[in-house]
């Protein structure tokens, strides 16, 4: 079983028990990456992660521009435009989503599913309903939940939103530890698709990305909560480097 140093534990440690997404006021310290898969119902899933942002998220959710989005709560949308209330609901483009502050919890509704809109069927909290979170009669195909900066939670029934979204958190985290510069490896769906599996609900997945001169490591170990003992062997991905390809272990 692979162990991790303490220097590199050290390394992914918060700073504070403030919880600010990826901006660090000291760059070489960082809170730990983890995130978590869970079967909420039969057809509900969610993706759970820390640290998560909304402009982390919002690319990989591919809106349509006609599509609405319905805000339960936050958003700060006050501040970018003027919700026009649908049945006693704030109703917003999505084009907005980019644009909204957490806390936030928003759900998603579809073209022209607008006028499906009923007061009766916004859940009071996403986290205490996840099938309620997606109206059928909206064509909903997530629900977003994002509170203290930091924790965010992604309600779907489609397993391709939830790849995209885990990508697109990956992504940003490689980005966080690189900075601007330097050309991300493409994450293969063949690599996330084993990461989708739903876990038990006291488990998650941590993760640990180790750029160097000759390689660049990925490792990713399933942790119970309380514990830094993996519950496994933990899955390790490799690449070159800068314009390389990732791939489950040492083998080239």
């Amino acid at each position: 079983m692979s162990q991790v140093s303490p220097q590199v534990r050290a390394a992914h440690s918060p700073l504070s028990k403030l919880l600010v997404g990826w901006n660090a006021s000291e760059q070489k310290v960082r809170f730990p990456v983890t995130f978590a898969v869970e079967r909420e119902t039969s057809s509900v899933w969610s993706l759970r992660m820390v640290p998560a942002g909304i402009a982390q998220l919002a690319p990989a959710l591919t809106l349509n521009a006609a599509d609405r989005l319905v805000l339960l709560s936050g958003g700060g949308v006050g501040a970018v435009y003027a919700p026009r209330v649908r049945r006693g609901v704030p109703v917003v483009p999505s084009t907005l989503l980019p644009r909204l502050v957490a806390p936030v919890e928003l759900i998603h509704v579809a073209r022209g599913r607008a006028g499906s809109i009923r007061a009766e069927d916004i859940p009071t909290c996403l986290l205490s309903d996840p099938e309620a979170a997606l109206p059928e009669s909206w064509g909903s195909r997530f629900a977003l939940s994002i509170q203290d900066g930091c924790h965010g939670i992604i309600y779907s029934r489609e397993r391709a939103l939830l790849r995209s979204c885990l990508r697109a958190y990956l992504r940003s985290y490689q980005r966080s530890v690189l900075g601007e510069h330097g050309q991300l490896p493409p994450l293969p769906d063949a690599l996330l698709d084993p990461l989708l599996e739903p876990h038990s609900p006291d488990t998650y997945v941590e993760v640990l990305f180790q750029p160097s001169d000759r390689y660049w490591t990925l490792e990713l170990r399933l942790l119970q909560a309380g514990s830094e003992v993996p519950l496994d062997e933990s899955l390790r991905w490799v690449c070159e480097g800068e314009g390389g390809t990732w791939r489950s272990g040492w083998s080239w």
